[in-house]
């Protein structure tokens, strides 16, 4: 190693090629490495949905996907299985194990469902496919004072004109009707011309569709023989033939039937600032460029070609927010270089806070080389990785620059200054960075969709240690190696507040550290009480729900958004009823809160059933009673309301909405989780509802508890079709009477056409206004055997009772889940848990017999987040431990820096509590980097102690020197990542608020392991080696005492020997007094026995 670095000192031109390579690299790499906001991660996940027309939410459970449940459940390298009965649609998912690959799964799944005939025959084919999380680009708003034909056409010509970029592959049409053309036929006319709803979905097919007449063959070529009779308007279906006589009379299909266009209808599902609006939602998708695609998109709209009426605004615009974390990122590592820069400038000379502070580029530009091998993107989670290293990649810089300047103090400069000060301190350097990778190799291996979002973190930080580690051993060495005595005499201002400084530091080394350290080690035994004491108390307050725990905080958005939910099944006009008043509510709220030329609320977006796609798979449902109202807000710098300030005064406007189910206000990025979370499982429904209202009831007494759920959905009406002892007098049977009644209520997909730029569903049944009446339903005719007509009330009994919307299933049971939130200002979250678990949760399963209960939710994830990653960090400390061992050669001292890392992440307790923070997913990615600079720091120090014992010192002045040797580096280690990180704590940006803890955790943690280093390390230092002293002297006078034992006994068998074989006294061979009377009593022993043998 010593060759090594002394080969590059010695040539300074290889050391700087090597530089300007890295950065070379790394410069070209960029362009090529894909951006993004949020990494599109696999979720390892598969999704299946079948659909099964008309059948009730029970149906769907028994006959749908209880089947493809058995078929599944036991597949190799699956869990979680999760399923959904929907009315007419089953929907499961299916969670594939670390390990396995998707893919293979996947095709299992498709061979056990379509192996056999599993399902009924009117289930559609299941649609089974791997999830993924899909990311939006930007979403494009199309409004204006038209009618929502012209704006659906125009959007229809946008959304083709874009897909002609590159760079632009899919894009969905959003809140524009899938296309349909409904043929309504009344029940009467059904009876009054004698015709079956079969009979017409056969002549429409007959007279609409494209078909093949065969092959001509000519002399000239073949000639292909088709029919180019498709139909794709409502005029065209309007001239089907339904009816004719010979006389060439005709009944057509609109005669009969009333046929809608929803393309040229009127009926609008978004606006946006009051006009009518349609939009399209832009991904990416693969290896594309955020940038570039936002790039393509903003050249569209800028020669876009729309009519005048007509207005295009880019909303939600991913690729703002992705520059705006490029910004932090630059604005927070300029910063915090700058202010680290300051901080060298005060303990090193200004040549060589320089070349330590060119550390940080050349290993931020080596990091973004490599990121594209290991599949590592530039986003959000990869900026994150790069601020949360800022504060630790300087230190073995720092190391290596104090030590070569210390060289230099002490008049050795130049090349072999610069050798002997790399030198003294590599080896503890490469064990510190060797063991901070350690450190954050558990989160490499995270599972499910959270842990593979997390994954750049630890790849970022490890690769970025690694060019760091180069440029301090081979780079660094080499530039400070020019380093030369001050041939000016006369000190500038800087060198002179430089030693004016110094001295300082150098007082209050001697004066106040000093002898603190030596009191500390006099009194070792009381510092580390006192430590162990404030550890504990900290751990109390934390497992105590004083704490405020969330894998994501709350954090403030730019939006208000309000959603509203109805009964599944209300009527449409009641969603538009709601959405008219929240939108009048919020133009008061706009009027009340504009400021001059800075208004608070920009633009007002409202949406009639909202997808909020986050997957590719897509719910093929009506959502027409949910509805979705979103406030652009300006910026928070711009308002002087915060979001919720706007919430209150919106709801208060808003007033009480009638017949709704649910109204949830938010203005955060990610909103608040429920806190508490319990999931029963089982197969009896009524159970289930007994169990969650009980657990209801529990919750209620608890003092800050509120929003207490269940999700048992909202009953509707269900009706229940049985025969009457006449219908079998008429040849009925339930599944023809049945039939009849599907055919008219649920209608049926006559066909879709497709054409240029859509599909058309093409839908034959009752109209709208029968089909929402009970008695139409009681009165619909009935077709006998005999071609007569019955109403189906005088055939069977109907009768009415509540339904499920919905039943969610795991692992093939029912289940039935229960949240609520608590106030943590007026109760322990904690504490309620453990009551829940231990007492009150089992008390319930008493009383219903044959259910479980499990965690569900954020409670569920942040428990085995935190059980996963404790294990891997424990594995972590065992494999730092052994790489210490062997930089120590020692099995205790590495015991030393672990018990250390503990009080490091009391800092970070304390900066949340200082800060009133959440400990949140960020904060324990901060935690996870302090235990790599605690370890650092004590690398460092106790090498020093053992290196000066090595030469004959006493260990408590080697104890005592270290501190004061290395009180410069811990301290300026420590500075320079505090004062790093102190511009994002500092940040108010909303885009700033997830780095804040984990900023905190890693700033504070480092700023109380100075204190750790420096004096609770030297006395747990002392106390171990006085044990380990102290074990050694009593062990050896045991082995003195055993040692004289064995020579008495050993002396008095000789002697009892000599004695049993030879009559004649022989003379004692030991000239020690108790050997020799050893010796003597054996012999006399021996003579003894003899006699008495004789005798």
């Amino acid at each position: 190693m010593r060759y090594s670095i002394q080969w590059f000192i010695n040539n300074p031109v290889a050391a700087n090629l090597f530089m300007f390579s890295i950065f070379i690299l790394g410069l070209i790499s960029i362009p090529d490495t894909r951006m993004e906001l949020i990494p599109n991660v696999s979720l390892e996940r598969i999704g299946i949905q079948t659909a099964l027309p008309g059948a009730t939410v029970e149906t769907v459970e028994a006959t749908v996907c209880k089947p493809i449940e058995q078929r599944i459940y036991d597949i190799p390298g699956t869990l979680d299985l999760t399923s959904t009965a929907y009315e007419g649609l089953c929907s499961i998912t299916l969670d594939v194990a670390d390990g396995f690959i998707t893919k293979n799964i996947l095709d299992e799944v498709k061979n056990k469902i379509q192996s056999t005939d599993i399902l009924p025959k009117d289930a559609s084919l299941p649609d089974i496919k791997e999830l993924n999380v899909r990311n939006r680009v930007a979403k494009l708003i199309l409004s204006g004072d038209s009618n929502y034909p012209d704006l659906a056409k125009i959007m229809r010509k946008i959304r083709a004109d874009l897909l002609e970029f590159d760079n632009i592959s899919i894009i969905d049409l959003e809140d524009i009707k899938h296309s349909k053309i409904e043929i309504s036929v009344p029940s009467h006319n059904l009876e009054k011309y004698d015709i079956t709803f079969s009979q017409i979905n056969n002549l429409i097919k007959q007279q609409s569709g494209q078909l093949p007449g065969g092959l001509l063959k000519t002399q000239e070529g073949n000639v292909l023989i088709t029919s180019d009779e498709q139909i794709d308007s409502s005029e065209g279906f309007s001239n089907i033939v339904i009816l004719a006589n010979s006389n060439g009379a005709e009944i057509t299909l609109s005669d009969i039937a009333t046929i809608r266009d929803n393309r040229y209808s009127h009926e609008n599902q978004a606006s946006f600032d009051n006009k009518p609006a349609v939009s399209i939602d832009i991904y990416r998708i693969a290896d594309q460029n955020i940038m570039d695609i936002a790039k393509s998109l903003n050249t569209y709209i800028a020669n876009a070609q729309i009519p005048d009426n007509m207005q295009l605004h880019i909303w939600q615009d991913d690729s703002k927010h992705f520059k705006s974390r490029i910004d932090l990122l630059l604005d927070n590592a300029f910063t915090g270089l700058l202010l680290l820069f300051v901080v060298l400038l005060l303990f090193l000379n200004a040549r060589l806070s320089f070349w330590v502070s060119l550390g940080i580029p050349i290993s931020f530009f080596g990091s973004l080389f490599l990121m594209p091998f290991f599949d590592v993107s530039i986003n959000i989670i990869s900026l994150f990785a790069f601020i949360l290293v800022l504060g630790i990649v300087v230190d073995d810089a720092v190391v290596i620059g104090e030590s070569v300047h210390q060289q230099n103090q002490l008049g050795n400069y130049g090349r072999a200054g610069a050798l002997e000060g790399t030198y003294q301190v590599y080896k503890p350097i490469f064990f510190a960075i060797a063991t901070s990778i350690v450190a954050f190799l558990p989160l490499l291996f995270l599972p499910g969709p959270e842990g593979k979002l997390m994954q750049a973190i630890p790849i970022v930080v490890i690769l970025t240690l690694i060019f760091s580690l180069l440029e301090s051993i081979y780079i660094l060495p080499a530039h400070l190696s020019g380093n030369k005595p001050d041939a000016n005499n006369k000190p500038n201002i800087l060198t002179k507040f430089q030693n004016a400084f110094s001295h300082s530091l150098d007082a209050f080394i001697d004066k106040v550290y000093q002898p603190l350290l030596i009191k500390s080690l006099h009194n070792k035994g009381l510092v580390i009480i006192s430590f162990s004491l404030l550890f504990i108390i900290f751990m109390v307050v934390v497992s105590t729900g004083w704490m405020r725990v969330a894998l994501f905080s709350a954090i403030e958005a730019d939006v208000i958004i309000a959603n509203v939910v109805f009964p599944e099944g209300s009527p449409r006009y009641k969603t538009e009823a709601a959405i008219k008043k929240l939108v009048i509510a919020a133009n008061q709220l706009k009027a009340e809160t504009m400021q001059t030329n800075s208004p608070s609320i920009l633009h007002v977006y409202s949406v009639i059933g909202p997808k909020n796609k986050i997957s590719n798979q897509d719910l093929d449902k009506n959502l027409d009673h949910n509805a979705q109202i979103t406030l652009e807000l300006s910026t928070s710098n711009d308002r002087p309301f915060s979001g919720q300030e706007l919430i209150q005064r919106w709801r208060e406007l808003t007033g009480t909405i009638a017949d709704i189910e649910d109204l949830k206000f938010s203005a955060s990025l990610n909103p608040a989780q429920p806190d508490i979370n319990i999931e029963f499982s089982g197969h009896d429904l009524i159970q289930l509802t007994s169990a969650a209202n009980q657990l209801k009831e529990i919750l209620a007494e608890y003092d800050g508890s509120y929003d207490i759920r269940d999700s048992i959905s909202t009953a509707k009406q269900q009706a229940n079709i049985n025969l009457k002892d006449n219908a079998i007098a008429l040849d009925l049977s339930l599944e023809q009477v049945l039939s009849q009644v599907h055919r008219a209520y649920q209608g049926s997909d006559v066909q879709n056409i497709q054409t240029q730029d859509d599909e058309i569903n093409v839908w034959l049944g009752l109209p709208e206004s029968e089909r929402s009446s009970m008695w139409y339903l009681e009165n619909l005719p009935i077709k006998l055997a005999n071609g007569q007509y019955i109403s189906l009330s005088s055939i069977a009994n109907i009768e009415y009772q509540p339904a499920r919307n919905h039943i969610k299933r795991y692992e093939q049971q029912r289940v039935v889940s229960v949240s609520a939130y608590i106030d943590s200002q007026k109760n322990s979250i904690s504490q309620i848990k453990k009551e829940l678990q231990e007492f009150k949760l089992n008390t319930i399963i008493k009383n219903n017999p044959g259910i479980r209960w499990n965690t569900a939710g954020q409670q569920k994830s942040i428990a085995s987040f935190i059980k996963i990653l404790t294990k891997g960090y424990l594995i972590a400390i065992l494999v730092m431990y052994l790489m210490m061992a062997i930089l120590f050669s020692s099995y205790s001292q590495p015991l030393l820096v672990l018990f250390a890392i503990p009080f490091g992440l009391l800092g970070s307790l304390v900066g949340h509590l200082f800060l009133n923070l959440e400990l949140t997913l960020w904060s324990f990615v901060g935690m996870v980097a302090v235990s790599g600079v605690v370890v650092n720091d004590n690398l460092v120090l106790m090498n020093y102690i053992n290196q000066q014992r090595e030469r004959g010192q006493a260990v408590f002045i080697a104890v005592c020197d270290a501190g004061k040797k290395r009180f410069r580096p811990i301290l300026l280690t420590s500075l320079t990542t505090f004062v790093g990180l102190t511009p994002l704590i500092l940040e108010t940006s909303i885009q700033a608020q997830f780095l804040i803890p984990m900023a905190v955790s890693l700033a504070f943690g480092v700023l109380f392991a100075t204190f750790i280093s420096l004096l609770l390390v030297p006395a747990s230092y002392l106390l171990l080696d006085q044990w380990l002293t102290s074990s050694s002297n009593s062990l050896d006078k045991l082995r003195r005492k055993k040692s004289t034992t064995d020579l008495v006994e050993q002396a008095y068998q000789q002697g009892f020997q000599q004695g049993s074989n030879s009559k004649q006294k022989k003379q004692s061979p030991y000239r020690d007094d108790v050997l020799d009377s050893s010796w003597e009593a054996g012999w006399q022993d021996a003579k003894n026995n003899n006699e008495g043998f004789l005798s």
